[in-house]
């Protein structure tokens, strides 16, 4: 019987990605095909692995500087 040494990564399908960034599978698959978004293809579906999700995530962190530039606090 196999053991891994390390355990087994979760991996989640896109439109779970999708739902728990706030954005569409197409938007989930634009991000793959970039490359901002690593995802690993298991039984012809992709995956993306929790770690790669988190470091998504943590890579798109902004600012507060940077949030008027993009409408999210008023202008003073």
């Amino acid at each position: 019987m196999y053991r891994p040494t390390q355990p087994l990564p979760k991996l989640y399908p896109l439109d779970t990605v999708a739902e728990a960034l706030g954005v569409s599978i197409s938007t989930v698959r634009r991000l793959i095909t970039v490359g901002k978004l690593k995802a690993s293809k298991i039984g012809g579906q992709l995956r993306i692995s929790a770690t790669e999700l988190q470091r998504f995530i943590s890579a798109s962190i902004v600012a507060p500087e940077h949030c008027e530039d993009l409408g999210v606090l008023d202008a003073r």
